[in-house]
């Protein structure tokens, strides 16, 4: 894989819990930056759950190592959300490979 492979923006958003003035709690999530990343789709389909359907995408991005993320990050890419749901490290190809799926909001 060649560096010119890297060629499609995304952003990634980090989780912060929040309080709020009344004591609240809520979850926020926080553009920390964009980066480049090679992007493959998994697949995908759709789901009934208590008579609502769930469209379920699947992408794997693959970006270079030394980008800051963790797993209870997401991935922001062509508006829509994505959850991350493993990160896996090479070390020889200097990359992460993070397999995610669509947000259903």
């Amino acid at each position: 894989m060649t560096a010119a492979s890297y060629e499609y923006p995304i952003a990634i958003l980090q989780h912060r819990e929040t309080i709020s003035e009344y004591g609240d709690q809520g979850d926020q999530y926080v553009n920390i930056g964009t980066t480049h990343a090679y992007i493959q789709q998994k697949g995908g389909g759709r789901t009934d759950a208590i008579r609502e359907a769930e469209y379920i995408y699947r992408k794997t991005f693959v970006v270079r190592s030394y980008i800051e993320i963790t797993e209870y990050d997401r991935i922001q890419y062509d508006d829509k959300v994505y959850r991350i749901l493993s990160i896996e490290r090479d070390r020889v190809k200097n990359q992460k490979t993070l397999e995610c799926e669509l947000v259903n909001e």
